[in-house]
């Protein structure tokens, strides 16, 4: 949980708008899970427009000593709307991953955690 709140605290405190989607042992009932997978789901505006934000987000991507290695990090950018492309079948891909069970194809919920002024 300690590495969760360093890495929302961390991109809320820069301003990152968007959403960070929890999936693995972490949200079930697992016992000391072994790490934290999420994903960003970041506005590629304020990525390509803000250059500390940018540096942040790459490390999400490209990690060296931050997140901390307990995290399993992603990042899929939310386009504007007039150049998504396929922005809909990655988010469906993301979903169709963390809402079922790998073994048995189960439905599960995904832990969405929203930051600054992340559209729905």
């Amino acid at each position: 949980m300690d590495a969760l709140e360093q890495v929302v605290n961390r991109l809320f405190i820069a301003g990152v708008s968007g959403e960070v989607w929890l999936d693995g042992s972490f949200v079930t009932k697992k016992p000391d899970p072994i790490d934290i997978d999420f994903i960003l789901i970041a506005d590629s505006v304020q990525y390509d427009q803000d250059a500390d934000i940018r540096k942040l987000v790459d490390l999400l991507i490209e990690p060296e000593d931050w997140p901390p290695s307990v995290a399993d990090t992603s990042v899929v950018f939310r386009d504007p709307p007039e150049s998504q492309s396929n922005f809909s079948e990655v988010l469906d891909w993301w979903e169709r991953r963390f809402g079922s069970k790998p073994d048995k194809g189960l439905p599960k919920g995904v832990v969405i955690v929203r930051l600054g002024e992340a559209d729905e």
